[in-house]
């Protein structure tokens, strides 16, 4: 009987033991939540995730061994000692586990693709990286051969380089306030632009006429403004969403020429409704110089994109990119097609769509990379794109990655180290910019071409 007691006494004590697994504390950057309330939170919060059901069999599995290993050392006292040794290698194993092998395992998928540098250099400047900036839609300033580059070694000026030979014009900075930003681009060196005044806590907006002109205040910014104001495709107007009265009032376009302010409303009530941004304008004027026609491209909600003319009616029908999340910052069209990819996921890998002349198709970024920058080659024939580490987990490189629109095969990769965070520009047909990163300090713009 009394060996009975005592053995039940042992494992009544074992198992007790067992549920210290779910007291042990997962250090983070900003709490130390233990792990059974952890776990608790995932699955009575969202369901859980991918992480939630391996962690719940490693938390499990750890608990039988603790049981056992804790039975086993109180059958005889000179196996107690053990358990000093086992504690601290089942906290280390458990945060190892949870924090840095399991999330490794769930989400980043191996890519072991070697580096194919099949195009050339033709050219590059260095202590430069560049500076991906949107720009009209049909890819014009991708066909004008001009990039915009960050250049010395941190970044803080601005200028624009030709493609085909990688000289250099430097832009200088506007005279009023910081955080100097490049918002939208023209070919031939228009940009619109904006600086930070910390002490007024005011945004400055300023055009310029070319690479060689002052930048210029943009007199009189309409209030109301929802999202980025763009340019015209000829840079002569600004072009602006705006709520001149809080929803469910219907949004308005906004078109103002620099040259005189003249002005042009586009009430957006005759389309359904949502939050609209322009991503390009295409005015064209009579005889007399009056805004005679155009057509506007917006993005709507996020998801569709449409081309309207200036009574707001459709030219198009809606777009809305098959198989991805994209938003306005993340869809490229050019005469011969679009490219788009997913803005933001998280329950599954980041992927890219197209459809140009050439070809169509989807390509999916092996799991656990996000998708930095993506340019599609004004013939429709290229699309060069760069993914860096979604997670701070280490083991994942950046890489920069050209593929064919015909059948989404891969002509172009090189691989760069880790947190380059590369921005890709074509320039010119069959000629792309990319930054170049050594790991260390050294940044370089380099072009390469095709073949």
């Amino acid at each position: 009987m009394a060996n009975t007691m005592v053995t039940q006494g042992r494992t009544f004590v074992a198992l007790l033991a067992s549920f210290l697994v779910y007291a042990i504390p997962l250090p983070g950057p900003h709490a130390a939540p233990l792990l059974g309330g952890a776990l608790f939170g995932a699955i009575t919060r969202s369901r859980g995730n991918a992480l939630t059901l391996p962690t719940i069999v490693f938390a499990v599995a750890a608990q039988i061994l603790t049981f056992l290993v804790v039975w086993w050392c109180l059958g005889e006292k000179r196996r107690r000692l053990l358990l000093v040794l086992y504690v601290p290698v089942l906290v280390v194993l458990t945060i190892a586990s949870t924090l840095l092998l399991i999330p490794r395992a769930v989400l980043i998928a191996a890519d072991d693709a070697a580096d194919n540098l099949a195009w050339p250099i033709t050219c590059s400047l260095k202590e430069a990286s560049v500076q991906a900036v949107r720009s009209p839609a049909g890819g014009a300033l991708r066909r004008s051969g001009e990039v915009w580059v960050r250049m010395g070694q941190d970044g803080s000026r601005l200028g624009l380089m030709q493609g085909g030979d990688c000289t250099l014009t430097a832009l200088s900075p506007p005279p009023k306030g910081t955080m100097h930003s490049l918002l939208f681009a023209v070919p031939g060196g228009i940009t619109l632009e904006s600086t930070w005044d910390v002490k007024a806590q005011q945004t400055f907006w300023w055009r310029r006429p070319s690479t060689t002109a002052e930048a210029m205040a943009v007199d009189s910014m309409p209030g109301g403004v929802d999202g980025p104001p763009i340019l015209s495709d000829d840079g002569g107007w600004i072009v602006v969403v705006r709520r001149p009265r809080p929803p469910p009032a219907s949004p308005e376009l906004l078109l103002r020429r620099f040259s005189d302010g003249v002005s042009r409303v586009v009430d957006l009530a005759p389309l359904e409704r949502g939050s609209f941004m322009p991503i390009g304008a295409n005015l064209r004027l009579d005889s007399a110089g009056r805004l005679d026609e155009g057509t506007i491209q917006l993005s709507r909600s996020d998801e569709e994109f449409l081309t309207i003319d200036l009574e707001a009616r459709q030219t198009t029908e809606a777009l809305k990119p098959p198989g991805v999340d994209a938003s306005a910052l993340s869809f490229r069209r050019v005469e011969t097609g679009w490219a788009a990819w997913d803005a933001y996921v998280e329950d599954r890998p980041y992927t890219i769509a197209w459809e140009t002349t050439a070809g169509r198709g989807s390509r999916v970024v092996p799991k656990g990379r996000g998708i930095t920058s993506l340019d599609l080659d004004p013939s429709g024939r290229w699309i060069a794109y760069s993914t860096s580490a979604i997670y701070n987990l280490g083991g994942v490189g950046d890489s920069v990655i050209v593929i064919a629109t015909k059948d989404g095969s891969e002509v172009f990769r090189h691989a760069l180290p880790g947190y380059t965070r590369s921005d890709v520009a074509f320039v010119g047909d069959g000629r792309l910019a990319y930054t170049w990163f050594d790991g260390a300090s050294r940044t370089e713009v380099r072009v390469v071409s095709t073949p």
